[in-house]
C-alpha cells in the first residue's frame, strides 16, 4: 500500500513540475491601440514585424531578454539577442522585429535568469523575384 501511495505522489510532483505553462509569442504586422496584434500569422516575407508576447503570470521585471534562433540550423546558439523593455506589472508587451534571412525561427523571450517566458515560431520567405 506505502508503495502505490508513494507512486501515486511522485507522479502527482512530477506533473505538477510538466505543467508549468509558458505565454505565446505572435507575429504580426503590427499593433493596435490596445496592443493586440494586427494581421497576425506564422509566415511572413523578409522585413519588419512585431512579436506580441504575453505571459501566464506578472513578468515581474523590467527586461526580457527576447532570443532568436534559426531552427535549420544544428546550432543552438541564438542567431540574435535582444532586451525588450517590459512593466514587470504586466503579462502582455509587444517588440519590433527584423526579420530579414529565409528560413523557420524560434523566438524566446526570457527573464535574466533563463526562464523562459513566452516562445513562439514563425517562417520568413523570400517573395523577392531577381529579374
Amino acid at each position: 500500500m506505502k508503495r502505490i501511495l508513494i507512486c501515486v505522489l511522485a507522479s502527482a510532483v512530477f506533473c505538477a513540475a510538466g505543467c508549468k505553462k509558458k505565454g505565446t509569442v505572435s507575429f504580426c504586422e503590427g499593433v493596435d491601440k490596445e496592443g493586440k496584434g494586427v494581421n497576425c500569422g506564422t509566415v511572413f516575407s523578409t522585413g519588419d514585424m512585431t512579436a506580441v508576447f504575453n505571459s501566464r503570470s506578472a513578468f515581474g521585471t523590467d527586461a526580457l531578454e527576447m532570443k532568436i534562433f534559426n531552427v535549420n540550423d544544428s546550432s543552438r546558439k541564438p542567431v540574435s539577442t535582444v532586451e525588450v523593455m517590459v512593466n514587470p506589472d504586466d503579462s502582455e508587451g509587444n517588440a519590433d522585429l527584423e526579420m530579414y534571412d529565409e528560413g523557420v525561427f524560434r523566438v524566446e523571450l526570457r527573464k535574466h535568469g533563463g526562464d523562459v517566458v513566452s516562445e513562439g515560431q514563425v517562417e520568413i520567405v523570400d517573395t523577392y523575384v531577381k529579374p
